[in-house]
């Protein structure tokens, strides 16, 4: 399941972030050229489209379908008992 949603969300993110590089590529001058190169972009629309994906990955996480997280988090543990109240609240 996570996988699945992490897969619709990235889908989601990539069209959204290719409709406004091609329609931020078609107000340059000159003919288009496909695929759009983020780096030919202006400055002002590469840093709207790294804000998309920026504020699109806290969402994610926000959601906590990434369990590779909850790992490493395990992981940092120092204390035994934290790591099984942790372990609990990840399988209940």
């Amino acid at each position: 399941l996570c996988n699945t949603i992490r897969q619709s969300k990235q889908t989601q993110v990539q069209g959204m972030l290719n409709e406004l590089s091609v329609e931020a590529a078609m107000q340059l001058d000159g003919p288009l050229e496909l695929p759009v190169k983020r780096e030919r972009l202006p400055s002002i629309v590469q840093k709207q489209l790294e804000e998309i994906e920026q504020a699109e990955l806290l969402q994610f996480i926000d959601l906590g379908m990434e369990p590779v997280l909850d790992f490493q988090e395990l992981l940092t543990m120092t204390s035994h008992t934290d790591r099984l109240r942790k372990l609990s609240r990840m399988i209940s």
